[in-house]
């Protein structure tokens, strides 16, 4: 993977995010980290609520992580409030 990123080699972004959705929604392992990639991923792609829908999941799940709040914490602040 680290030699296609040197290589210029790219992936198809529409595939991959479907299979991001598709493993944080049926994923038994991944499916947290799955989620936390899409949240980076939907913020780039400035998709803030959806970011943020993410991040709130991930809270839910693991209240005592700090570090989901700083993220929520820092999205709220640099795009204003999810809507």
């Amino acid at each position: 993977m680290v030699a296609a990123l040197f290589l210029g080699i790219h992936g198809n972004l529409n595939a991959g995010r479907r299979d991001m959705e598709d493993a944080s929604e049926r994923g038994f392992v991944e499916n947290d980290d799955a989620g936390l990639l899409l949240s980076i991923l939907y913020t780039r792609e400035r998709k803030f609520d959806q970011a943020m829908t993410k991040l709130a999941q991930l809270h839910e799940r693991y209240p005592e992580n700090y570090l989901v709040q700083l993220d929520m914490a820092a999205l709220d602040s640099d795009f204003g409030p999810a809507r």
